[in-house]
């Protein structure tokens, strides 16, 4: 069987622990790192034997078929629509994003209809953040 080729967009802890999750399993492999801010990023490359790619070379890889943001919260939202047209699978970390806004916005926009490739961590237990926006949109959709 071939194995499913991903790319880890932030190599924070959340990133590592998605790693290790990737090479445990025998039917996946860790294709590409992107963190242009992790000094351990060359360190990284050779723990998990993949390569440091620009977000263009990700993108353009048609051999990466699926796409972890575990950026800062507030490149969430910007990262997923980068992602969601390239037939790449999109995993994003929680939140969306910290201005409800710019999640509304998202939300009612043409990429909505594509979040169906979208999968996201809802934790409310965790993060209070997502019964407000929860609320806020229920709100609004009863408008």
């Amino acid at each position: 069987m071939k194995r499913i080729k991903f790319a880890i967009l932030g190599m924070g802890r959340i990133g590592k622990v998605h790693a290790d999750t990737i090479q445990a399993n025998s039917n996946a492999e860790l294709a590409a790192i992107h963190d242009p801010i992790n000094n351990e990023i060359n360190r990284l490359q050779k723990r998990y034997s993949c390569q440091q790619m620009s977000l263009d070379d990700i993108t353009n890889n048609d051999q990466i078929k699926g796409i972890l943001i575990c950026t800062p919260t507030d490149t969430h939202v910007d990262l997923i629509k980068r992602f969601l047209y390239t037939k790449k699978a999109v995993f994003c970390e929680k939140p969306l994003d910290l201005n409800l806004k710019k999640v509304k916005n998202f939300i009612i926009s043409d990429f909505f209809f594509d979040l169906i490739k979208l999968t996201t961590l809802n934790n409310d237990i965790i993060d209070h953040n997502h019964d407000l926006i929860e609320e806020e949109i229920n709100i609004n959709e009863r408008i």
